[in-house]
């Protein structure tokens, strides 16, 4: 009889107005697990109740129990649950309901905190649901949505930023602004990755970062310059990180800053080989030079391809 009290407590305690309580509850649960008379029922029913409580206390309360009870039972449930066509279905069904939309965010951002790595072969699954509220009128589900990947990006491997990076890149085609500055946020949110995840991708990041610059909205080419200064930042090479914000406004401005861009490059003294990640911001702002009209810009750039061929550890770097 205490046991089962106890536990009824514990579950009257998820609608809790303290999201402080419902994520220290969460946390324990996965030791308590054996404790409660079927937990897969209970687990169910908290999914359930993520589709009909409009209460938003209740539906954090909700999300973040399950997660608990989640990881007790086994990453395994999630199947067994049929969570994401459960959640598939809701954003079928009632599209227009921010509180639904909440639910969904809530329980993504629940499953990514508890499980953490464990939760990463759902990544692409979890990014396409998130999607669906890149573009979204409402700021708050937009900005929840955005909070969410960047704690995803945290749990992110090597392996992990592969799958994902297509998805995030094709997001920079949509036709909604809202869903750009989305997608180049999240791309942002890709420095909280670990840099050697990071760095084998910045290849293909940055000049997809770089084309959105020249949209013509002015929402995703500020986006898109915050982006590249957060990659930026990220980058190893030590004379390269002394000068990326120089090299980041040459890829923003390149019809007036690329002459600083191939200067400073020009000008910077070399003692350690450069990686994939710093050719990333450095073949750009060449590029640009050897396109110019004018004969200056395009001698610099060849002087600098003459420069960096040298300095290139692995030649398969440059392709």
């Amino acid at each position: 009889g205490k046991v089962k009290n106890i536990c009824d407590k514990i579950l009257s305690m998820s609608d809790s107005s303290s999201e402080h309580l419902q994520k220290n509850l969460a946390k324990c649960l996965p030791e308590l697990i054996n404790f409660f008379n079927n937990p897969e029922k209970i687990a169910a029913q908290l999914l359930e109740n993520l589709n009909k409580t409009e209460n938003m206390n209740e539906i954090r309360g909700s999300a973040y129990i399950l997660a608990g009870f989640i990881k007790g039972l086994g990453v395994k449930t999630i199947e067994k649950l049929k969570i994401f066509d459960f959640l598939g279905q809701i954003i079928e069904e009632k599209k227009k309901e921010t509180n639904r939309k909440y639910a969904i965010i809530t329980l993504m951002n629940a499953l990514t905190e508890n499980l953490g790595k464990l939760f990463e072969p759902y990544f692409i699954q979890t990014l396409e649901l998130l999607m669906n509220f890149f573009g979204d009128n409402n700021q708050e589900v937009r900005l929840a949505s955005l909070r969410c990947t960047k704690t995803m990006m945290t749990f992110l491997s090597a392996y992990g930023v592969k799958r994902i990076l297509p998805l995030l890149l094709k997001g920079i085609e949509e036709k909604t602004w809202r869903a750009k500055v989305a997608s180049i946020s999240v791309l942002g949110n890709m420095a909280y990755c670990a840099p050697k995840q990071l760095s084998t991708s910045l290849p293909q990041i940055v000049p997809n970062l770089a084309k959105a610059l020249s949209d013509v909205h002015p929402a995703v080419c500020e986006r898109g310059s915050q982006a590249l200064a957060e990659i930026g930042s990220t980058i190893q090479s030590p004379e390269i990180s002394d000068i990326s914000d120089i090299l980041i406004r040459a890829l923003s401005n390149p019809y007036d800053e690329n002459k600083k861009g191939l200067e400073v490059l020009l000008k910077t003294e070399f003692v350690h080989y450069i990686d994939t990640a710093a050719l990333s911001l450095i073949m750009p702002t060449i590029e640009y030079g050897l396109r110019n009209r004018e004969t200056a810009a395009r001698l610099k750039g060849c002087q600098l391809v003459g420069t960096f061929t040298k300095l290139i550890k692995n030649p398969e770097d440059l392709e």
